[in-house]
């Protein structure tokens, strides 16, 4: 962070010749808050011009103080990448952002994106530690949204109105839901690779997460992998490329780079009552956080739709949770599991020719994903045309 500094009488009164009182008045007033929280209360405030000159900022500087700024706050999504700045001999005088949506728009914008964090934000549960709430948006973010394949999704804004995004609207959007629980989360960049994940503190930790590089593709609805939650560098670095820098070269722990729970589980970590399930080789279960407790093996087979009773191997069932059920598929029907009772249900049964590669139930909408491939994306249909029930 950086701080008003003492700065000479003849800078104030050559600065004078650019500024109004009110403007000077800035100046003064910079003095009871750091660089970036001047800056980010300014964007907030859709301002034309910024005055730095109490920050004795030199043009090198005022970059990485925009990026500390942007890349902190998901809710700058209507901020440029573009801006200018005049100088004061060897100083940052003012900066001028771009802005990319009108007052009016914004508004509305502002509107939605809130609504969307405080749907995110609903799922918390109080009684999960910081691991288990990594974990849990983690996932959800790999379940619920896809990468942005054309490239010009780049906000958490977009991410969150229009379901997709690049790797900086992942990174963006998992920052802001850990870091208002309470979790050190911060966005990193490597040049190399024209990418961004983020590093995340557990327990007074560094670990790296890449929420991107965990969303499987083609997008599939419920799955989540997780060789990239909670690595450390050296194993990021098999296929991240990074050099040493701030933000770099922290996360030395490896304790969860072999061995974690998570670790080959290709579905999402569902929360029901106090408990964690998830589908592993085709076998259901509980976790608590301790040693994960086998609940029921899924018996199912996909067939590819060529004829000759030809199928995929593995299993490929998804699942999600609504209402104290978990819900998991097989081919044909959306299954239930009630963890109250132990009982088992068929929750509803699929006609079509197509067979259940994954599933959603958000906002009381069922959607399935449906194909004859887990290769390929497939297509997504309501409950309504076709669920029915048992």
């Amino acid at each position: 962070m950086r701080f008003f500094k003492s700065i000479l009488v003849i800078a104030l009164i050559a600065a004078a010749a650019f500024f109004n009182r009110g403007a000077i008045n800035d100046i003064i007033d910079s003095a009871e808050m750091p660089c970036e929280e001047k800056i980010y209360q300014a964007l907030m405030e859709q301002r034309d011009t910024i005055c730095l000159i109490g920050y004795d900022l030199e043009e090198s500087e005022l970059y990485d103080v925009w990026c500390d700024v942007a890349y902190s706050h998901a809710d700058l999504f209507f901020v440029d990448d573009e801006y200018r700045y005049t100088m004061l001999g060897s100083r940052v005088l003012t900066v001028s952002p771009d802005y990319t949506l009108t007052a009016e728009a914004l508004s509305s914008a502002r509107l939605a994106y809130s609504t969307e964090m405080d749907k995110l934000r609903s799922l918390y549960a109080p009684q999960w530690n910081d691991l288990e709430t990594a974990l849990f948006y983690h996932d959800y973010l790999c379940m619920c949204y896809s990468y942005d394949e054309s490239l010009t999704r780049y906000s958490a804004y977009d991410m969150l109105t229009e379901g997709t995004g690049v790797c900086q609207s992942y990174a963006l959007l998992y920052a802001e839901l850990l870091n208002g629980f309470g979790i050190e989360c911060d966005y990193v960049i490597s040049a190399e690779m024209n990418h961004a994940w983020n590093v995340v503190t557990i327990d007074g930790v560094k670990y790296n997460v890449d929420v991107t590089y965990d969303d499987p593709t083609s997008d599939r609805r419920g799955r989540a992998s997780h060789q990239y939650f909670l690595v450390s560098d050296k194993a990021l670095s098999a296929d991240h490329s990074f050099t040493p820098a701030e933000g770099y070269g922290q996360c030395t722990d490896t304790r969860y780079d072999s061995g974690a729970v998570w670790q080959d589980v290709r579905t999402g970590f569902v929360p029901v009552e106090d408990d964690f399930y998830f589908i592993k080789s085709g076998m259901l279960y509980r976790w608590d956080g301790g040693e994960p407790q086998y609940i029921d093996t899924i018996f199912a087979t996909w067939f590819t739709g060529m004829g000759n009773d030809s199928y995929w191997k593995g299993n490929h069932s998804t699942l999600w949770f609504h209402e104290g059920l978990v819900l998991y598929s097989k081919p044909k029907s959306i299954m239930s599991y009630n963890p109250a009772t132990g009982d088992f249900a068929y929750r509803y049964l699929f006609e079509g020719s197509e067979d259940i590669y994954g599933f959603s139930y958000i906002d009381n909408e069922l959607v399935l994903q449906i194909g004859y491939s887990p290769n390929e994306p497939g297509r997504l249909i309501t409950a309504s045309e076709g669920l029915r029930l048992p």
